[in-house]
């Protein structure tokens, strides 16, 4: 019965590309101006280094991805969140390729 939910910071336009191109089998909601992770805290500055790297070097306007100029990126983070709508297991690493594992998930379903 559980779902996977995605929630990226990215405007409808990137969001719909991002479905296409990956045949994602699950929901993709939108996080407008990420006022959902900035009411969790998960929110970061790139900073101008950054800033430089991704619109000069690799090409990603953050600006246009995310409608905004606030060059804000999200903390990657997964949360299991129960039938009651609170959050009953969470996995937040600033490094993108850690995440929770699925065991942990499964448990975390399992438990709740």
């Amino acid at each position: 019965g559980a779902q996977i939910v995605s929630i990226v910071p990215d405007t409808g336009e990137f969001a719909a590309n991002l479905i296409e191109s990956n045949a994602l089998p699950f929901k993709i909601l939108v996080d407008v101006d990420l006022g959902f992770v900035l009411s969790l805290g998960l929110a970061v500055f790139t900073g101008d280094e950054v800033k430089d790297l991704y619109k000069n070097k690799m090409g990603i306007d953050l600006a246009r991805r995310h409608g905004n100029e606030a060059w804000l990126l999200p903390i990657p983070a997964t949360l299991v969140v129960g039938t009651n709508g609170k959050i009953i297991a969470a996995h937040i690493d600033p490094d993108f390729r850690r995440r929770m594992t699925i065991e942990a998930i499964r448990s975390a379903l399992r438990t709740s």
